[in-house]
């Protein structure tokens, strides 16, 4: 049976406190490189499979792409906002 990592509560629990948790997008240190590569998202679609807390989704709606799919699962004891892929 697989297992996965983010249903472990000590783990998502410092999954959490990460910068780029916390901060999204701004305290991940390679998004300036990332974004910079980036096309010109308005009117595009945009698929998230890696969504965690959503950050890159909210800026991808922000430049006018069209969210496509997005898995995630809510988690009611993480705090108001936070998500867990699932």
């Amino acid at each position: 049976m697989t297992q996965n990592i983010y249903d472990d509560e000590a783990f998502f629990a410092g999954y959490c406190r990460l910068p780029r948790s916390v901060h999204g997008l701004g305290g991940a240190p390679e998004w300036p490189v990332l974004r910079g590569m980036l096309p010109e998202l308005a009117g595009q679609s945009v698929l998230d499979l890696g969504c965690g807390f959503g950050w890159f989704c909210r800026f991808a709606a922000g430049e006018g792409g069209r969210e496509r799919a997005r898995r995630r699962r809510f988690r009611e004891d993480a705090g108001a906002g936070a998500a867990r892929d699932g």
